[in-house]
């Protein structure tokens, strides 16, 4: 075999691995034979919608969906999933981008305020393991969100070892807003944003929603947005906030996680900004909170506030109640160490490093 020859075969085989596919599994084989896409992400994206629509029928809950290589939804769609597990090719990672603003849609089956379309658009159930997920928010002048829920009922969504990049404009990372049960866990990999991590904003009025982080690498820079609307108004206490988690009724459990959070540097313009960090979690936001319940353990928290306003570790206010738990171990060695080794350890952005919380 000549080395031209070797050298096109090579070039052939490592563009076939590198190529989109989804695979439908059922206890852990092929229902049908595997589906290639085109290597172009945005002809991929198109294939995905007729190839998920055609397999609608027939696929159950609990099946996966082994999905690889780089799918880009575009501007002007929104993809709405099936209820099934999402598994990533480890060979070929799968990765999701969308490009898309929050504007006049239906969302959850009912009109809302702020009304909003996320990208990709999750049934009633998801699990995902070893995906990531990007993209950007097109128009600037709008907020934008990455994932949401397409259906008005009680939805169920994980992340396992994922990476969720909405830093690049989408304001909310994973969002929701209308009065139904959510829940968003999220085990490992990072979560990247540029308000708010995961917003469960309904109202009072709402199921229970619950979130539950544990392990994540949080990482919120208010910077990467320049979005004009409610999200980023200028009142401190119901206005624009920077925060991993917004939940305004239920259960946000947060565990092992580390935050970055960041300030703005300057406003987005002389009505619109980000006044308020909340760098783990909140339940204040737009208007009261329903009963919530916020569990803190073994956190780190670092903040650069910027111009903001006001700045907290975690904010709860009316109709909440807070638990929060040190590395314990950690600490016990510090102290034999030495005090400033003590406050390295609990973790929180206090002057003895305890986590900073709003008080009336």
């Amino acid at each position: 075999m000549t080395r031209q020859l070797l050298t096109i075969l090579l070039l052939l085989t490592s563009s076939a691995c590198q190529a989109q596919s989804i695979t439908l599994t059922r206890d852990g084989k092929p229902v049908k034979p595997t589906f290639s896409l085109s290597a172009d992400p945005v002809e991929a994206s198109d294939q995905f919608r007729v190839i998920i629509a055609g397999l609608l029928p027939e696929i159950k809950q609990t099946d996966t969906l082994v999905c690889s290589g780089t799918i880009d939804f575009g501007r002007y769609y929104v993809i709405n999933l099936p209820s099934c597990n999402y598994a990533s090719d480890p060979k070929n990672p799968a990765k999701w981008l969308a490009h898309h603003m929050i504007d006049a849609t239906t969302v959850d089956g009912v009109q809302t305020k702020p009304s909003s379309t996320p990208g990709i658009m999750l049934g009633k159930y998801a699990k995902f393991d070893g995906f990531s997920f990007g993209g950007d928010c097109w128009n600037r002048s709008e907020d934008g969100g990455l994932l949401g829920f397409s259906l008005p009922e009680e939805s169920y969504a994980e992340f396992v070892n994922c990476d969720i990049d909405a830093s690049q404009g989408h304001d909310w990372a994973i969002y929701a807003w209308s009065n139904h049960k959510r829940t968003v866990v999220i085990k490992g990999g990072s979560l990247r944003f540029c308000r708010f991590g995961v917003a469960l904003a309904a109202s009072g009025a709402a199921a229970q929603q619950t979130v539950i982080l544990d392990g994540v690498k949080l990482i919120g820079d208010a910077n990467g947005s320049t979005s004009y609307g409610e999200s980023s108004g200028g009142d401190v206490n119901s206005g624009g906030v920077l925060t991993a988690v917004l939940n305004r009724s239920g259960l946000t459990a947060i565990r092992d996680c580390t935050v970055e959070a960041i300030g703005l540097t300057k406003p987005y313009n002389s009505k619109w900004g980000c006044p308020r960090i909340a760098a783990l979690a909140t339940n204040q936001y737009y208007s009261s909170s329903g009963a919530t319940s916020f569990i803190i353990e073994r956190c780190k928290v670092n903040i650069t506030p910027g111009i903001s306003q006001a700045w907290y570790d975690v904010d709860v206010r009316s109709n909440g109640k807070l638990s929060v738990q040190y590395n314990d171990q950690a600490i016990k060695a510090a102290q034999v160490a030495g005090d400033k080794l003590l406050v390295e350890a609990r973790g929180g952005s206090g002057e003895g490093g305890e986590l900073k919380v709003w008080k009336p």
